[in-house]
């Protein structure tokens, strides 16, 4: 997966729990987005994010108006 990594350059936000041990900022790293374009994300949780719904739902929300727009 790393080495398609290298032929993305949208916007990425990658959100996460902190004792996730799956390597996301190398792979956030990996991505040929321009670095003010990606944003990553951690929570005091794990995988599943359990307890941070709404935090997640709001980081989200703020990442689609930055690069969709406002919901008219």
């Amino acid at each position: 997966m790393m080495g398609f990594a290298s032929h993305i350059a949208m916007p990425i936000q990658m959100v996460s729990g902190r004792s996730d041990q799956w390597g996301q900022e190398f792979l956030l790293r990996a991505f040929a987005t321009p670095p003010g374009r990606k944003r990553f994300i951690q929570f005091d949780g794990d995988h599943s994010l359990a307890g941070f719904e709404q935090d997640v739902i709001r980081v989200n929300l703020e990442w689609f108006d930055t690069y969709l727009g406002k919901v008219r």
